[in-house]
């Protein structure tokens, strides 16, 4: 949610980073884990527009191979939560494949942070796509005539709750975003005749 910056919050944003405990090492796993359980906790209504951002200067010593398959199983427990993911890259040190690969799972955006000066406009893009969001939450269809089977579909791999069918393909799209793009080859069957 979306909110001023008044003193109260500040003082409740303080406490949470206060809070945390660093006990050594980068487990990237642990904290989409966290993150899930705070979209759950904080945010029961599943209409809303919820966006997770992860941010890390490492790459993960604990998980490191796991981490796609364990987070694919996270979001497949809690289907009914709908949520976007942006990573944040700091330095020369995080795995940027992970983060490009993490952020495509959940429609998000990976960002490589070089300098403290690019953070401001990578939270100014993350901002700036939850706030043209047109509708939550839209199903999109793609059906062949007549009756042609689709093999596959290309570019859309990782899309939320995707479903091929002989000659018809649907998936979710989290949140559909005034000016965003979907590219995508669909590989169909049509016989000779």
């Amino acid at each position: 949610l979306v909110t001023q910056m008044t003193s109260e919050y500040k003082t409740k944003i303080v406490e949470k980073i206060e809070s945390l405990v660093a006990d050594g090492g980068t487990n990237i796993f642990k904290g989409l884990e966290y993150g899930i359980n705070q979209i759950k906790d904080n945010y029961p209504d599943e209409k809303r527009v919820c966006s997770m951002i992860l941010l890390t200067d490492g790459k993960d010593i604990y998980e490191e191979k796991n981490v796609i398959p364990k987070f694919r199983d996270l979001i497949n427990q809690n289907k009914e939560k709908l949520f976007t993911l942006h990573t944040i890259g700091y330095g020369d040190y995080h795995d940027e494949v992970l983060m490009s690969d993490l952020s495509k799972l959940r429609d998000g955006g990976y960002f490589y942070i070089e300098n403290l000066a690019a953070v401001k406009l990578a939270f100014l893009e993350i901002y700036g796509s939850l706030s043209t969001v047109l509708k939550p939450s839209l199903t999109l269809i793609i059906k062949s005539e007549p009756n042609f089977e689709i093999k596959k579909i290309y570019g859309m791999e990782d899309m939320y709750n995707a479903k091929l069918d002989k000659n018809e393909f649907s998936t979710d799209l989290l949140h559909f975003v005034y000016g965003k793009r979907y590219s995508f080859v669909a590989l169909v069957d049509i016989p000779e005749s």
